[in-house]
């Protein structure tokens, strides 16, 4: 696995901190990699255990990986990945992963260390993963694209600036999105025994789903896989059902122009009443409220 970009026909022999792979990280060796790890999750979901935690994602999401954090995948359904490595010295060559931590940092020197807060922060709030609407998935696509085009073809004297732009773009969009999204990953224990559960509301969370047929599916006593979830997750089947889809929907609204009415149907709701009550319960505010605060969309339309 290469973690730099080694200039071939412009720049021989220079060595950018920067490199692209369509691989699934998951199945890479990233040990002493020393890297910060930029993953795409382009199709699938699944249970990866890194940080010490165990997160249940699906796709499109992204997971932002400091130096220290080795991704293992538990579990995983049809996953693709796009990544980038990178170091820290790409976004100003005064940067090592000891400065951009410990505040010793002045100045100008010092501001675009935000850009790295996916990466370095390690709250409670943030764990390094994200859930992404389309519109920003499929910008964030185009930009690794463009990266690796650059890396790859190195076509011009401007290939290291001209991939560290779309870098530093990229870079951006995540830390306000970071910023902006709401903070409910799903922090699953060890031994889990509703892993499988997890992994089929995130596949089918647009489909009709009851207790009844989760229990034939798999297998179990509907009020057993009620009790073992709700102390698995701390909330029920169906209300981590409901908070999965109203959080896809706010991703929708912030993201897009679709009609609420669209918006519920595509996360599963067939009643747009319902939907604006569910939504008002989890989100705080109405589908609409909560489009006119965080929609960046809406001064194209105004």
């Amino acid at each position: 696995m290469e973690f730099s970009t080694m200039g071939q026909r412009f720049y021989p022999g220079y060595n950018m901190n920067l490199s692209y792979t369509d691989s699934n990280v998951f199945h890479c060796d990233l040990k002493n990699s020393n890297v910060f790890k930029f993953v795409l999750i382009t199709s699938g979901n699944g249970i990866v255990s890194f940080n010490g935690k165990r997160l249940a994602f699906t796709s499109p999401s992204i997971f932002c990986m400091n130096e220290n954090e080795d991704p293992f995948l538990e579990k995983g359904d049809n996953i693709k990945t796009l990544c980038l490595f990178f170091q820290p010295s790409i976004i100003n060559s005064l940067y090592n992963y000891a400065n951009i931590r410990d505040n010793s940092l002045k100045g100008f020197d010092s501001y675009d260390t935000a850009w790295l807060n996916p990466y370095t922060d390690r709250t409670n709030s943030n764990l390094g993963y994200m859930a992404l609407s389309l519109a920003t998935a499929s910008r964030i696509k185009n930009l690794i694209e463009l990266i690796n085009s650059e890396l790859t073809e190195q076509k011009d004297g401007s290939w290291p600036c001209r991939s560290r732009s779309y870098l530093l773009e990229l870079m951006l969009i995540t830390e306000r999105s970071f910023s902006s999204a709401p903070k409910d990953t799903l922090i699953l224990p060890d031994n889990n025994n509703i892993d499988d559960i997890v992994m089929y509301i995130f596949s089918n969370y647009q489909q009709k789903i009851t207790l009844l047929e989760l229990s034939k599916i798999f297998h179990i006593n509907r009020t057993s896989m009620n009790q073992a979830f709700t102390k698995m997750t701390g909330f029920s089947v169906m209300t981590f059902l409901i908070r999965h889809r109203i959080q896809v929907a706010q991703l929708l609204l912030r993201d897009t122009m679709l009609t609420i009415s669209e918006v519920s149907e595509r996360v599963g709701f067939n009643d747009l009443t319902h939907f604006t009550r569910m939504f008002k319960k989890y989100a705080g505010e109405t589908p609409s409220d909560y489009r006119k605060k965080n929609c960046w969309m809406l001064s194209l339309y105004s």
